[in-house]
């Protein structure tokens, strides 16, 4: 498919709603495991584009992942959006929806420069908001002498002092842990609940901005407000990648917009 062919097929395609934007950047946050795939220090490139291919699967098979099941329900909420990415270890793209990896070349080839450049961006695996995300980006087995070499300063990075900052309260959250023991009764019951608090409906980590008020007794007041910095660190760095997918969506939007007013 040349650029020429990518014009031509997405001309007459409808663009997504506004909706459907929202729904598909929140959808790219957690269709995989990023917490467990992407590097921490180079993250993966992705690509945002419409496709008449969006949501088919390989030779036009149903979707599984729990997000969605069919082809019908992916347009439903997502429209004809879609993405791939690559690792910075490899030349090739990741595609969902046709089931094999496409070239670099074959990218460059099938979509217009334009859209390479604006509605692409480099999301690191802290882009998933997933209930188990914050532990598990953090455990993953090769991630030890990543976070050395940012801290040592032998790799650079440009949430490196966020990160740093979110290590540091996950590395001190047992030392804290038994400290409050000594004066908090049932500690691990108020935790579990004080976790549902943080949780959405969907099993997500809530935004600082949309978490509910609560009375917090006195007595756990303290130990609260620093089981809440762990997480609220890493939603700060997940709202940092939720905000590039948002941008790459929006110049989709606009490129789309004036090419529909054109003849191609």
């Amino acid at each position: 498919m040349s650029n020429y062919d990518y014009l031509k097929l997405t001309q007459s395609l409808p663009l997504p709603t506004k909706q459907q934007f929202i729904n598909f950047a929140h959808h790219v946050c957690d269709s995989h495991s990023w917490y467990k795939h992407l590097s921490i220090t180079k993250g993966a490139e992705f690509i945002f584009f419409l496709s008449p291919y969006a949501g088919k699967g390989p030779e036009g098979s149903e979707r599984l992942h729990y997000s969605w099941k069919s082809t019908s329900e992916y347009r439903e909420r997502f429209g004809f959006l879609e993405y791939v990415y690559k690792a910075s270890s490899t030349s090739m793209y990741s595609w969902d929806s046709i089931g094999v990896p496409i070239s670099t070349s074959e990218m460059v080839e099938m979509l217009p420069s334009e859209i390479m450049v604006n509605c692409s961006c480099i999301l690191y695996p802290y882009v998933s908001k997933y209930m188990n995300a914050p532990s598990c980006c953090y455990s993953v087995s090769d991630r030890t002498e990543r976070f050395a070499k940012l801290e040592n300063g032998s790799r650079q990075h440009p949430n490196r002092e966020l990160i740093l900052a979110w290590k540091k309260s996950v590395d001190t959250a047992p030392e804290r842990l038994s400290e409050y023991k000594k004066d908090v009764e049932h500690l691990n019951d108020i935790r579990s609940k004080l976790l549902r608090i943080l949780l959405g409906n969907g099993g997500c980590f809530v935004r600082k901005k949309e978490r509910p008020t609560i009375n917090i007794p006195p007595k756990i007041e303290r130990y609260y407000q620093a089981f809440c910095q762990e997480f609220d660190l890493y939603m700060d760095l997940q709202e940092i990648e939720y905000q590039k997918i948002t941008k790459c969506l929006q110049n989709l939007f606009a490129i789309h917009s004036k090419n529909m007013s054109r003849d191609i």
